[in-house]
């Protein structure tokens, strides 16, 4: 395999490059860069670390530790990064310092005495973060320690151990003042970078209103307006003379259409029933003087009352009148 493959290519590398290769220095594949830069740029974007403009270079190695376990590679990537414009890297006393774009911006602007005097700041937040913590984690040890040397008799040492609590809990109180007023300076730091932005989004809008508007006046809308309502005004003209259109175009005479009208009306009365010339029958009334029903005028309506026999049913034999008193007689034809 070397004779095959290693030696013909390091003859032809160093025919190609002048010199002798050295088999154990490492060969930089370009794309392979750039994608683990952009890999790194997007880690930093997604992380909580996104909101501090300025890290340092250790910072960023935790940061991207499981992307680049090297830090020959991270050089290799944050070199690209600053070809590409995506940071900036500056040297101060024993530390390197990195400043990532932030997202929106298309490159990064040099780090400046604001980020170095914020960087401080937060370094020295962190670092009275660490102090802070230190001191609780001993006051409650110191406590422990109290109440251990109570427990076994030893007063005196118990008193120490809460004597040097004190001490700690002032200085723990004074960590907390001086971390509470570097909090303050950052969030109003925070704060007016906010504004900043506001501000720059306000002057981006009022550029693009005054680009908008800049070929509309009041006059020219109002001629517009004018304009619209006229031909309004004309589609309403349009429509009612054309709603009026088709009567006028036929030719009809009012007579003919009047006599034709009296012949309808003649036909429709032949059709109805004669009127009756005889004497109506009227319901009973009652009369007014002691409100009995007047039966006069359905007495006179009503048929004479024939002055023959009646004739019976042929099935039925008709039985005499009789008073109420008397008894029921037979009649002969009935038993015959």
């Amino acid at each position: 395999m070397r004779q095959l493959v290693i030696k013909p290519l390091r003859s032809a590398l160093s025919s190609v490059l002048g010199g002798q290769l050295n088999l154990d220095e490492p060969f930089v594949v370009p794309e392979i860069i750039k994608a683990q830069a952009a890999a790194v740029l997007q880690k930093y974007r997604t992380s909580a670390l996104s909101a501090v403009p300025l890290l340092s270079e250790d910072d960023v190695h935790g940061l991207c530790k499981d992307l680049i376990p090297g830090q020959s590679a991270l050089q290799l990537v944050l070199l690209q990064l600053m070809r590409d414009k995506k940071v900036c890297l500056l040297q101060r006393d024993d530390e390197r310092l990195v400043k990532f774009v932030q997202e929106g911006n298309s490159h990064v602007t040099p780090i400046g005495d604001t980020d170095i005097g914020i960087y401080e700041l937060q370094k020295s937040e962190k670092l009275l973060s660490e102090r802070l913590k230190s001191g609780c984690e001993e006051s409650s040890k110191l406590t422990e320690e109290a109440r251990s040397f109570n427990k076994a008799g030893n007063k005196n040492q118990a008193l120490r151990c809460l004597r040097r609590r004190k001490l700690v809990e002032k200085r723990i109180s004074a960590l907390q003042g001086k971390l509470d007023t570097i909090q303050g300076i950052l969030e109003r730091i925070s704060m007016a970078e906010t504004d900043r932005k506001v501000v720059s989004a306000y002057e981006i809008g009022v550029s693009a209103l005054r680009s908008t508007l800049k070929d509309v006046s009041l006059e020219k809308t109002e001629s517009l307006v004018e304009q619209i309502q006229e031909f309004c005004d004309l589609q309403d003209d349009i429509n009612q003379t054309l709603s009026g259109v088709g009567i006028s175009d036929l030719d009809v005479d009012t007579d003919d259409l009047e006599k034709e009208l009296n012949e309808i009306l003649q036909s429709d009365e032949a059709d109805f029933p004669e009127v009756p010339t005889g004497p109506l029958i009227t319901s009973p009334q009652r009369v007014h003087d002691n409100k009995a029903l007047d039966m006069s005028g359905l007495m006179s309506s009503l048929p004479d009352v024939p002055s023959a026999s009646i004739m019976g049913s042929p099935g039925r034999p008709t039985v005499p009148k009789t008073n109420r008193g008397a008894s029921p007689q037979k009649h002969p034809a009935l038993f015959q």
